[in-house]
């Protein structure tokens, strides 16, 4: 609202500016022998044309104004729907480090892994995640770093839902930690890759915005 008013009054001190100079002009001429009434007749005319030209570069001022406002809320807009993104995407991420945490710290201490699925495992919750991530409009975040980010992070919370199923019917069987573990890393590989993306694309377009983050 301030920025706005400033610009209405630079345009207002602008035109009154080269108004003041064609009246200037004017009472130069008059004080010359080349005053006359031919003289006063081109003197009304320039004034005329003046006038004119002063509004037309007032008129195309406060346009490009008004357009680069519109042009900042649109970025604006976009900014804060990639900031929102990046929080589902984290949660996303967290999601899948707790289901890492728990696989590898299972050889040196099997009580993680209990613990994972007696507390933190909940198939509805990755439904839920899955959801969100899906319902982001990758077309509108404007950001191709941050639609591949999301993408990859959507791969890995497909992968920790199938390999947390896998991994709970699968822990007392034979040789089960040697098959799980490379599809284990794997998606954690995807996970940190995809939200590293996520991550650039949101610098990017702060920068671009100039908008401090916390």
């Amino acid at each position: 609202m301030k920025e706005n008013i400033l610009k209405y009054v630079g345009n207002a001190i602008f035109g009154l500016v080269c108004l003041q100079g064609l009246v200037a002009l004017v009472q130069v001429i008059r004080g010359t022998p080349m005053w006359s009434q031919e003289a006063a007749g081109w003197a009304q005319a320039i004034g005329s044309v003046g006038t004119i030209f002063v509004t037309v570069i007032l008129f195309k001022r406060q346009v490009d104004g008004l357009a680069k406002h519109a042009a900042q809320e649109r970025n604006l807009n976009v900014f804060q729907t990639q900031s929102s993104c990046y929080a589902i995407s984290v949660a996303a991420v967290d999601m899948v480090r707790e289901l890492h945490h728990a696989f590898t710290g299972f050889e040196t201490d099997m009580i993680d892994l209990d613990k994972y699925f007696e507390g933190k495992y909940r198939p509805q919750a990755f439904n839920h995640i899955q959801d969100a991530l899906a319902a982001i409009p990758l077309h509108e975040l404007r950001s191709y770093d941050m639609s591949r980010g999301i993408l990859e992070i959507r791969s890995a919370v497909d992968m920790a839902e199938v390999l947390s199923a896998e991994i709970k019917e699968m822990k007392f069987a034979v040789n089960w930690l040697s098959e799980m573990e490379p599809q284990v890393l794997e998606m954690m590989e995807i996970a940190d890759y995809g939200i590293r993306q996520v991550e650039e694309g949101l610098e990017k377009s702060r920068k671009q915005l100039r908008i401090k983050l916390f």
